[in-house]
């Protein structure tokens, strides 16, 4: 039993010895692995697609926006994540589906795409009807790289 302990004490012991240590490395930028975009849309800054026919599925409000981070690498293995900011000033996380049962009776969901060079917001009512929001909108996008 002796001889176990000994192996187990002299294997921890020569386990356990530290070199000397060495350059301290550049220190890293806190911000470099993620990328924000915050942005407000105006009610007059919703399209819809053309053709698209109020009523049916196609039809839907977006607002498309340019944003050179939303590279490759952000769109192949990045995680992409929107929030808006709902009605009590909380972001929420995208897709955000709202029950507005006080002013048209139907629900609304807001939704997020993303592609290289850029992403769209997409609002899409329950019923397809042509109401585009009516209050300006906060948004935030983030990318973890």
């Amino acid at each position: 039993m002796r001889k176990i302990w000994f192996v187990l004490f002299a294997t921890f012991a020569f386990i356990s010895c530290e070199g000397p240590v060495g350059p301290q490395g550049p220190e890293g930028d806190p911000a470099g692995l993620w990328e924000e975009d915050s942005f407000v849309v105006s009610p007059g800054e919703w399209a819809t697609a053309k053709g698209a026919v109020p009523g049916t599925a196609s039809f839907y409000y977006f607002h498309q926006r340019d944003w050179p981070a939303m590279d490759e690498f952000a769109v192949e293995r990045g995680i992409v994540a929107g929030y808006v900011e709902d009605f009590n000033g909380a972001y929420t996380a995208l897709p955000y589906v709202f029950h507005d049962t006080d002013t048209y009776d139907f629900t609304v969901t807001t939704s997020l795409s993303f592609y290289k060079g850029g992403f769209e917001i997409q609002v899409t009512n329950s019923d397809f009807a042509p109401v585009p929001p009516q209050r300006d909108m906060v948004f935030r996008v983030i990318i973890f790289k």
